[in-house]
């Protein structure tokens, strides 16, 4: 109920007061009316007004922020924790009641949808407080992103409000509190740093494994060649009802979401393995995309049900889950509505029953922009499932890396220097740092070069590390041409060549560098960092020819190179194996040739030690689709070979340094979504076809 709406009550109220007092058609008990019915009427006013404070304190705050600032429409870096904790209890606070029910609670649980009526009490409030705050334009304190957008021609006129009404979700119930020890939880994912855990297809506990089956999560009880699955619940049910729940009238009724609307799925489990977080990317939340997190409880793995499911408008990008917390990242597209309205051009979060923007004063700008994208990042509580930050960058991050205290996105753009008449690749590294509280604008780096994913990236011992491509072409200036670039003879031509920067994190000062290291023409293609070393994978992949570089940078001042000389093919990840040994995985002669080999450093060389090769063969290029066993020696995948689906285990012997195919069985699924698990000599490979018990035999 609104203001408009209470002003109308009290209106006929006075209305029927004075009819009852014309004394054109006077009755005894009108006096007594009189009074019964003012009371009456005035009583219901103040049950309403009591019921729907919820939703007048969002419309009577429409723009003002959820977080205490005193600059907001300054728009600062973010700098102190401390300052900020007040404002995000009033995140927690906003979101205490934003709780949407589950829809299959096992016997004995609460159901709050029991009560259709309530329900429906609901979803009306949420339909008046979504479609008035839509249509509000942001306030003053936001001027400064609106000024940015406008002024670089961003935003353009796009959907009207009914396509993003259900993009939202509820962001209040986050993962379950897990205080236990780990004792059930075991790590099946091959994590690029130690303690932060990525999310994937698949995990499990000493008894169970969890897989993303099509649209459904699966659970099988570990138990060799008996193991069979004991629970299995659909998230497409839930993002169907999360569809509807948010529909706010202005939608068509949702009935039709299926697996292919669904882009992208991957899971986290708590640490005392009894909650499941899957996120998902679901192109069918709206035109914009949305990014659906369903929290299940897998307590009992006979009997999982979801407990909540909340949404954030945009596209997926990674989540990380450290100490008990969800990270999710996300990317935000600015818009501006068809009426001009210009309310698109901040993230927004659904709170409390209704659309919140992302609080000014955590928003951080860059000097010079090159999209209207955001990269998001919201901080999710464990214990008690509220939003305890979010930070928003305007500009997108092409690259996602993740330390145990920061998070680095990089920024990819093209510059010109005039001076010498050229044009080339720039990347910028914003840092945000992060604990148990809240994220804090930390600096930003900018360097030649462009990123190629998150294991080009490492921190080690207080210093960055960062391996770029080089790309130069000559430009004109000012109708003058000047030939500046070796072996590059014309107007457009490119040089690309490889290069290595390290940072001090303390002062954010160059503490080394190595350029053009690689031969002329050659581009990264795959990185690995291990402690001290770096090992880099370069290519002219028309060519298929492949260098691996050996860096040792225990003195930065005085780093050391080898490398193995051109070999065919190329290396898309570089892994270390153990025991001074590099795994590679990637192409032979061809894209079509699979290829895995074996490297190892040896008096100041790196040199290839065993190779496996397969023709006519596809395979997944995402790391995580790779089972590996440094203590066994085992490399795991999903291939496709000659159109024959299959899953292949390769063995290397350290001790005659060979690489031999222990298991080649006809497994059907996409490669892409294979995963593996080693268990008592018995190899678990879940598919989307089944899980698979095959006992692996090695030395």
């Amino acid at each position: 109920m609104n203001n408009k709406n209470v002003n109308n009550m009290l209106m006929q109220i006075d209305d029927e007061y004075i009819s009852e007092a014309n004394p054109e058609k006077p009755k005894k008990t009108s006096f007594v009316k009189k009074y019964i019915w003012k009371n009456i009427a005035a009583c219901l006013v103040v049950v309403l007004l009591a019921t729907n404070i919820v939703t007048l304190i969002p419309l009577f705050n429409r723009n003002e922020p959820n977080l205490d600032t005193e600059n907001g429409d300054i728009l600062p870096p973010i700098e102190d924790n401390t300052e900020n904790q007040e404002g995000l209890d009033d995140v927690e606070n906003n979101v205490q009641d934003a709780v949407l029910p589950p829809s299959t609670l096992p016997e004995g649980s609460t159901d709050n949808e029991g009560s259709t009526d309530n329900e429906s009490a609901e979803s009306g409030k949420l339909e008046e407080s979504t479609s008035n705050a839509l249509l509000t334009p942001l306030s003053s304190e936001y001027d400064k992103v609106v000024e940015k957008l406008e002024e670089n021609g961003y935003c353009k006129e796009d959907q009207l409000k009914e396509e993003i009404q259900d993009s939202m979700g509820d962001l209040k119930d986050g993962l379950e509190k897990n205080e236990s020890a780990l004792e059930n939880y075991v790590e099946v994912t091959d994590n690029q740093v130690n303690g932060v855990i990525e999310a994937d297809l698949f995990k499990r506990t000493e008894s169970h494994i969890f897989y993303i089956q099509g649209t459904s999560l699966v659970i099988y009880e570990i138990n060799g060649a008996s193991s069979s699955m004991v629970g299995k619940i659909s998230l497409i049910e839930e993002l169907t009802r999360i569809k509807n729940k948010l529909k706010n009238g202005f939608s068509d009724s949702i009935e039709d979401i299926d697996g292919e609307e669904i882009s992208y799925l991957e899971m986290v489990l708590s640490q005392d393995g009894k909650t499941i977080t899957v996120v998902t990317q679901a192109d069918e939340l709206n035109y914009f995309e949305g990014v659906a997190i369903t929290t299940i409880s897998v307590e009992n793995p006979e009997n999982p049900y979801i407990k909540n499911t909340r949404a954030v408008l945009g596209k997926y990008i990674t989540t990380r889950f450290i100490n008990n917390q969800l990270i999710v990242i996300t990317e935000y597209e600015a818009f501006k509505d068809s009426k001009g309205l210009n309310y698109g051009y901040v993230p927004m979060v659904y709170t409390n029953g209704d659309f919140e923007h992302v609080p000014a004063d955590r928003i951080y700008m860059p000097e010079s922009i090159n999209s209207a994208n955001y990269t998001v990042i919201t901080m999710l509580d464990q214990s008690k499932g509220n939003i305890k930050d979010i930070y928003a960058y305007l500009d997108l991050g092409s690259s996602v890396y993740v330390s145990n205290n920061t998070i680095y996105l990089s920024k990819f753009d093209t510059v010109t220097d005039k001076s010498l008449s050229i044009e080339k690749s720039e990347s910028t590294l914003t840092l945000i740092g992060y604990d148990q509280y809240s994220f804090t604008h930390k600096g930003i780096l900018t360097f030649d070069g462009e990123i190629k994913n998150q294991y080009s990236i490492d921190e080690y011992n207080g210093i960055l590390r960062v391996v770029t491509t080089l790309r130069e072409k000559k430009v004109t200036i000012n109708d003058e041409i000047e030939d500046v670039l070796a072996g590059v003879d014309d107007i457009g031509d490119e040089r690309t060549n490889v290069a290595l920067f390290c940072f001090d994190l303390k002062t954010l000062n160059k503490v080394c560098e190595i350029r053009n290291f690689a031969p002329d023409g050659e581009e990264v293609q795959s990185v690995r960092f291990d402690k001290n070393y770096v090992y880099v994978c370069t290519a002219i992949v028309v060519k298929m020819t492949d260098p691996v570089f050996f860096i040792d940078l225990t003195d930065l001042d005085n780093p050391k190179i080898s490398q193995t000389g051109e070999i065919d093919g190329y290396s898309i990840s570089l892994v270390n194996f153990g025991n001074g040994y590099l795994l590679g995985i990637g192409y032979g002669a061809s894209t079509t040739t699979l290829k895995i080999e074996i490297y190892k450093e040896e008096n100041g060389e790196v040199i290839s030690v065993a190779t496996y090769e397969a023709t006519n063969t596809r395979f997944s290029e995402d790391y995580k689709a790779y089972f590996i066993d440094r203590e066994k020696g085992l490399i795991g995948l999903g291939v496709t070979e000659s159109n024959v689906q299959k899953y292949i285990v390769l063995s290397f012997n350290k001790s005659t340094e060979t690489l031999d195919l222990i298991l080649n069985e006809n497994i059907n699924g996409s490669y892409n979504l294979k995963r593996a698990t080693l268990i008592d000599n018995e190899l678990y490979i879940l598919s989307p076809s089944g899980l698979y018990v095959r006992e692996l035999v090695t030395e």
